[in-house]
Parts: C-alpha cells; sequence; structure tokens
C-alpha cells in the first residue's frame, strides 16, 4: 500500500490545496518500508495531478475542499481529511488502525455533525 501525507514544518499541511511537501511511505503489513519527501512546487490547482502522479492509495491530509475529495476519490484514493498533527504521530496512528482520531482532527472536524434538514427534522 502506499500512502501520501501532506506536510509542512515536519506536521500534516493544513490545506490540502496548496500544500509544498508530500510524505510518500509504502506500507507493508504494519510496518514502513519505504519513504520519502517530494517538493511541490507546483502552480494553484496542480496538487491533484501529482498526487495522482504516485499512484498512491490512501492520502492523510488537513483541510481539503469536498470538490477535491470526490475527484480523489473517484481515482480509487481513500481520503483521510481534516487530520493534524506531527507527522510521525499520524503515521504511527494510522498504522494502529487509530484514524479517524478526535484527538488529531482539526478544530471542529473531529465531531459527530447533525445534519439540519429542511423543515426542522
Amino acid at each position: 500500500m502506499k500512502l501520501a501525507m501532506t506536510v509542512w514544518q515536519d506536521r500534516v499541511s493544513p490545506l490540502f490545496d496548496v500544500c509544498g511537501k508530500l510524505w510518500l511511505c509504502t506500507i507493508r503489513g504494519e510496518q514502513v518500508v519505504d519513504s520519502y519527501m517530494r517538493d511541490l512546487e507546483l502552480e494553484p490547482g496542480q496538487t491533484m495531478e501529482a498526487v495522482l502522479r504516485e499512484r498512491i492509495d490512501v492520502l492523510v491530509c488537513g483541510a481539503i475542499s469536498a470538490q477535491l475529495q470526490r475527484a480523489l476519490n473517484g481515482h480509487g484514493i481513500e481520503v483521510l481529511a481534516f487530520v493534524m498533527g506531527d507527522r510521525e504521530k499520524v503515521l504511527a496512528a494510522f498504522l494502529a488502525g487509530e484514524l479517524p482520531n478526535p484527538a488529531m482532527s482539526l478544530p471542529g472536524c473531529g465531531r459527530h455533525r447533525r445534519v439540519r434538514r429542511r423543515g426542522g427534522v
């Protein structure tokens, strides 16, 4: 499995759409067998194409627009969005099957949300 995490200053980047680095990890079982950092020197709007070129299975990122998340999902990429924290700790949580994790969620994103329906139902 290949996992990508958006990174800024050794933490999960707060916004996928303009992230500057991807940390790419090849995972077998519960172990990372290879990892490397890829700088993304891109024009705005090219981040998704860069991710698709890496042929990843899972993307861990901070905030992401719904449109980009749907597009990535449409290409078979599982998106674990609205994640925050130190990249090593987030990776450890992923490997342990502990993502999503309210303690590693962006403020306002880790709680169950109630959907308001028209008519107050």
